[in-house]
C-alpha cells in the first residue's frame, strides 16, 4: 500500500511538472515574439491571460502554488537573455516599448498571484499590527499618484510599482504558506533550486568574462544594447565596469547582462544557502557564490550579505541580546557612513549617499512629498539627466526617493513596517533556544532596510523580492499555532 502511494505521488508530480513545462514553453515563445514584434497588444494579452489561467489552475486545482514561485524565479533569472535572444528572430524593436512591457511582466505576474492567493486564503490570514500600515500607506500612494507633479505617466507608474512591490512580495509569502504548509519540502526544494541557479549563473559569468567586452557578439547576437536601452540605461551601454578611485574595474554580468541584477540574485542564493544545514559541499558552494558576488562589485548586495553575516555572528554565535547589539551596530554603521562620505577616495558610491542625505536634509520643504514619480533615478533617466545631477530628488536611494515623493507619511509608515517585522521575528527567535532561521531572516530584513537607504532598487522583486516572500512565509508559519 505504501509503495502504491509513492508511485501515485510520483505520477502526480510528473503531471504537475509537465503542466508547468508546457506553460514555460509557451511563456518562452511569447517572450521571444514580443521582444521583436512591432505590434504586441494581442501577443502580450495572450501572455497575461495564459499566466492568469496557469495561476488559477495551479492554485485552485493542483493546489501547488510553489510552481508560481518557480516561475517567478525563472523570470528574474532569464528575462533579459530571453529578450536579447528573441530580438534575433525578426527585425528588432528599436523603441523599447514592447521590451518595457516584458520587463514589468514579473511584477504583473506577482500581482496576479497575490490576488488569486488572497481569494483562496483570505479567511486564513489575520494581519499583525505592523502589517496594517498597508491601508494608510496605499491611501497615501494613491493620493500622491493623483496629485503628483510628475510630468510623465511612465514615471508615475514606475514608482507606483516601486513603492508597492515590497508588500506584494511579503503578502505573497504570507498567503502562499497556506498552500505549502502540508508539504514543507516544496519550499526547501525551491531554495535548493535557487542555490543551484546561483551556481549556474556564476559559472556562466566566468565564461562570459573570457570574451572581449568590446566584441560584436554582445550587441549583434545577444542585443544587449536594446535590452539596456529599454531599462533606461543611457545609450544602451552596459555597466560592466565601475570606478574605484583612479581605477576602472571590470565586473561580472552573466546572463543577466545587468551587473546589479546579477549581484542581487547571487545574494539571494547566498542567503538561501544560510537557511540550510551547513555541510562540506555547502561551504564550497557559498565560497563559489561569494567569489561571484565579489566579481560583480555590487556594493548593495555585498553590503547586505556582510551585515547579515555580522548579525548572525553576534546574535546567534556569540548570543548577544538584540537590545545590546542593535544600537551599537547602528552607531558603527553611521560612523562608517560618515567616514566613507568624507574621505577623498571617490567611487560611484557618493551618488548613492547624496541620494539619501540631500532629500532628507531638505525634507522640511516638502513634508507631504512632491508626488509619485516626481523624482528618483527613473525620473532622471526619462529626463535625460545624470543621476549625479539630481541627487536632491532622491536618485539612487529608495528612502531618498520615498522621502522626496511621499514625504514624512510614507517614510513613517515604511519605518513602522520594517521595525515591526524585525521585532516580530526577533521576539519569536528567543523562545526556549535561539532559532537560527529567524535570526538569519531578521538579519536579512535589517540589512535590506539599511542598504535601501543608499540604493533605490533594493526592494524590487528581482532584487530581494524572493527573500521577502520567504520572510512573509515564515511569519505565517510562526502564527499558525495561534490561528488554530
Amino acid at each position: 500500500m505504501s509503495q502504491l502511494t509513492i508511485d501515485m505521488k510520483g505520477e502526480s508530480n510528473q503531471y504537475e511538472t509537465s503542466i508547468y513545462l508546457l506553460f514555460l514553453l509557451l511563456h518562452t515563445v511569447l517572450f521571444c515574439l514580443i521582444a521583436n514584434l512591432h505590434e504586441v497588444k494581442l501577443t502580450y494579452t495572450i501572455l497575461i491571460l495564459s499566466s492568469l489561467l496557469f495561476s488559477l489552475f495551479t492554485i485552485f486545482y493542483l493546489n501547488k502554488p510553489v510552481y508560481l514561485l518557480y516561475h517567478l524565479v525563472f523570470c528574474i533569472v532569464f528575462q533579459n537573455i530571453l529578450i536579447g535572444l528573441g530580438n534575433n528572430f525578426t527585425d528588432y524593436q528599436d523603441n523599447g516599448s514592447n521590451i518595457k512591457l516584458l520587463l514589468v511582466y514579473k511584477e504583473l505576474f506577482a500581482s496576479i498571484v497575490l490576488v488569486l492567493l488572497f481569494l483562496k486564503y483570505k479567511n486564513n490570514i489575520k494581519l499583525l499590527s505592523f502589517e496594517k500600515v498597508i491601508y494608510p500607506l496605499f491611501l497615501v500612494i494613491a493620493l500622491s499618484f493623483v496629485l503628483s507633479s510628475s510630468p510623465t505617466l511612465e514615471s508615475k507608474l514606475f514608482y507606483l510599482r516601486q513603492f508597492t512591490i515590497l508588500f506584494i512580495s511579503y503578502f505573497i509569502g504570507r498567503l502562499i504558506y497556506y498552500g505549502l504548509k502540508n508539504n514543507l519540502q516544496d519550499l526547501y526544494k525551491l531554495i535548493k533550486f535557487i542555490i543551484a541557479l546561483g551556481v549556474f549563473t556564476v559559472f556562466i559569468g566566468f565564461i562570459f568574462n573570457l570574451f572581449d567586452l568590446d566584441s560584436y557578439i554582445w550587441n549583434e547576437w545577444m542585443n544587449i544594447d536594446i535590452v539596456l536601452q529599454a531599462k533606461g540605461v543611457q545609450g544602451g551601454l552596459p555597466n560592466w565596469s565601475t570606478p574605484l578611485g583612479n581605477f576602472v574595474v571590470p565586473r561580472m554580468f552573466s546572463i543577466f547582462y545587468d551587473v546589479i541584477n546579477f549581484s542581487y540574485f547571487i545574494l539571494v542564493a547566498l542567503c538561501c544557502s544560510l537557511m540550510l544545514k551547513r555541510n562540506n559541499s555547502l561551504i564550497f558552494i557559498r565560497a563559489f557564490l561569494l567569489l561571484g558576488l565579489f566579481l560583480t562589485l555590487g556594493k548593495g548586495a555585498l553590503g547586505i550579505y556582510s551585515i547579515v553575516l555580522v548579525w548572525v555572528f553576534f546574535l546567534y554565535s556569540i548570543k548577544l541580546k538584540p537590545k545590546i547589539f542593535i544600537l551599537p551596530l547602528l552607531i558603527v554603521l553611521t560612523v562608517c557612513f560618515i567616514v566613507a562620505y568624507n574621505i577623498d577616495f571617490r567611487s560611484s558610491a557618493i551618488v548613492h549617499f547624496n541620494g539619501f542625505i540631500l532629500p532628507l536634509i531638505s525634507s522640511y520643504e516638502y513634508p507631504l512629498g512632491n508626488g509619485v514619480g516626481a523624482g528618483g533615478i527613473y525620473y532622471a533617466m526619462l529626463s535625460g539627466i545624470s543621476a549625479w545631477d539630481l541627487s536632491h530628488l532622491g536618485t539612487e536611494s529608495f528612502f531618498g526617493s520615498l522621502i522626496y515623493q511621499l514625504g514624512y507619511p510614507g517614510l513613517v509608515l515604511y519605518l513602522i513596517f520594517f521595525i515591526g517585522c524585525i521585532n516580530f521575528l526577533l521576539k519569536n527567535a528567543y523562545n526556549n533556544e535561539i532559532n537560527y532561521l529567524l535570526i538569519v531572516l531578521s538579519g536579512i530584513l535589517f540589512a535590506t532596510f539599511i542598504i535601501s537607504l543608499f540604493q533605490e532598487a533594493t526592494l524590487g522583486i528581482n532584487y530581494t523580492g524572493i527573500l521577502t516572500i520567504i520572510i512573509g512565509y515564515t511569519v505565517s508559519r510562526i502564527l499558525e499555532p495561534k490561528l488554530l
